[in-house]
């Protein structure tokens, strides 16, 4: 027989390039994935979500749910998007599938009446539900109504059964077209790594999962555009056959009542993006910003390049926290790449090193914009201290640049050998920095963005300097304060063509002007120098 590849290596002086070489490289040989640039990210990733699981896990219900959307209004939290999680299904005592239908106890007005009043009522433009790819945890009822449709095998115990590779393409366009039907527009898929044991002793694996990838994302193109998120699935054979679908959840769950996790888990999602972000939009899972430490996974998510969504209990959310990822219309400031572990924290182990986890990544795609977080991620009780620079992020080419920090509230300009320096910061046990980094253009003006928000550049849409006669202008989206560095105070400060206020440090060179919601969603801002 002819000899299979098992192993292919790269060798680079760039960590980040031999990565990026070795997954363009397989997916040409293989042609079986298509890299991440390759496939369209779907709609709600955008925007500011919320999932139902660590609400109310498996006692879910329309009323909940609805509920739960009103206490987001009455807080003037945009959520845009929403998940309806683990508990609406139709399943037996075996935790198997029955029926396509939810359960009508829960869901009197089935999904329909559901997705037209959080639509209608509370604006939600994209709704999601959760299923795993066996249909449920241990698959689908051998006995019940949708074994008369669809062949279901079971393992030699019965305790799982699936639909057969032959008909499970039918199986899940049947499903998929029903839940479209009913208002759905996405669906989260749990469970996919497992389905080897499913398969074990019945159908070879690889050729199983490859029949269920192509039908669970050929589905999802077909009824929902590509909506489609990939979970529990970090497994080689369901990422090196993800041929249409981008988005993957990168990691375990976030376990809210598990101290120890949140170190843990921010640290797995950055150091797994390195390999993840070739072929998905890496998804670090929910978080709750009413919890003890939400705003640290928050400012994690907020960086991370993927979509970002609560799982809040109704009537708790932390509103100043939700608002500091999006604009006023709930839309994200999600940077346009996933983030990369530094490299000096790749052969690292900062979950027991008294070492900062850093990430690094790119606020826009003009490049004038960058982001460095730290995160004291060491299990202990001890404050750490380590050192930090400009050149610490890959996306950083420029020699002249302004440093915005999140906690302090301190703007400073670094030009030329400056650049290089490392500077001493001090984290308590989970707490984080964000570093706003943005070019000084012409050497006299640079934009940071909206101070309030975690990744401040993210707000800047387009900006523009002219030198005769010395003028900039910068679109800013969403409302807050907006800061400038400006090498002298401007003759001249004008919003969407009015004079305005604003305050400068002639110290530091710092320019501050409020922003105010408007109907368009955004800011033109211009300094006459």
């Amino acid at each position: 027989p002819a000899a299979a590849g098992l192993l292919y290596a790269v060798l680079a002086d760039d960590p980040y390039v031999a990565c990026e070489t070795a997954a363009l490289e397989l997916a040409m040989v293989s042609k079986r994935f298509r890299l991440r640039a390759a496939k369209p990210v779907p709609d709600f990733v955008d925007q500011l979500g919320w999932c139902t699981w660590d609400a109310f896990y498996r006692e879910v219900s329309a009323e909940k749910m609805l509920e739960g959307l009103q206490t987001f209004a009455e807080r003037d939290i945009p959520i845009r998007w929403t998940i309806l999680d683990d508990g609406w299904q139709t399943v037996d005592e075996k935790s198997k599938l029955l029926s396509f239908d939810p359960v009508s106890e829960k869901f009197p007005e089935g999904l329909e009446g559901l997705t037209t009043r959080a639509r209608s009522l509370y604006g939600i433009e994209h709704f999601g539900v959760w299923h795993t790819l066996q249909g449920y945890w241990k698959g689908v009822a051998p006995d019940g109504p949708l074994a008369e449709d669809y062949r279901v095998a079971s393992s030699p115990d019965d305790d799982r059964s699936m639909v057969h590779p032959d008909d499970v393409a039918r199986f899940f366009q049947e499903y998929h077209d029903q839940l479209r039907r009913a208002g759905v527009d996405f669906v989260k898929v749990d469970n996919q790594s497992s389905l080897e044991q499913f398969s074990e002793g019945l159908f070879g694996r690889g050729s199983t999962m490859r029949a269920y990838q192509h039908a669970l994302q050929g589905s999802a193109f077909t009824h929902f555009k590509g909506g489609l998120i990939h979970c529990m699935s970090n497994t080689s054979d369901v990422a090196y056959n993800m041929l249409a679908s981008t988005v993957w959840r990168n990691s375990d769950d976030f376990f809210p009542k598990q101290a120890g996790s949140h170190q843990f888990h921010i640290h797995t999602n950055a150091m797994n993006n390195l390999w993840s972000s070739q072929f998905s939009v890496p998804d670090w899972d929910m978080f709750q910003s009413h919890h003890e430490h939400g705003a640290f996974h928050a400012a994690s998510r907020a960086i991370s390049g993927g979509p970002v969504y609560t799982s809040d209990r109704p009537g708790e959310q932390n509103g100043d926290t939700l608002r500091r990822l999006c604009d006023d219309d709930g839309r994200l400031y999600r940077c346009p790449a996933p983030a990369m572990p530094t490299r000096d924290c790749l052969f690292t182990n900062c979950l027991t090193e008294p070492r900062l986890l850093k990430i690094a990544n790119t606020c826009t795609e003009s490049g004038n914009h960058a982001v460095l977080g730290l995160f004291h991620c060491q299990q202990g009780e001890d404050p750490i201290t380590d050192l930090w620079g400009v050149t610490d992020n890959p996306f950083v080419d420029q020699d002249d640049v302004v440093v915005y920090r999140f906690r302090e509230g301190t703007l400073a300009r670094l030009c030329g050998e400056e650049t290089s320096i490392r500077h001493a910061l001090t984290l308590a046990p989970l707490e984080f920095e964000v570093i706003a980094i943005a070019n000084v253009l012409a050497g006299r003006v640079a934009c940071v963005g909206l101070l309030e928000k975690y990744n401040a550049g993210g707000a800047v849409d387009r900006e523009e300097f002219t030198v005769l006669p010395s003028r900039y202008e910068v679109s800013i989206r969403g409302s807050g304060t907006a800061g400038f560095y400006c090498d002298n105070e401007p003759a001249e400060v004008l919003v969407d063509g009015d004079q305005s206020e604003y305050r400068y440090d002639p110290e530091t060179s710092f320019l501050q002007v409020d922003l105010r919601p408007n109907s368009w969603g955004g800011s033109l801002v211009t300094l006459v120098l």
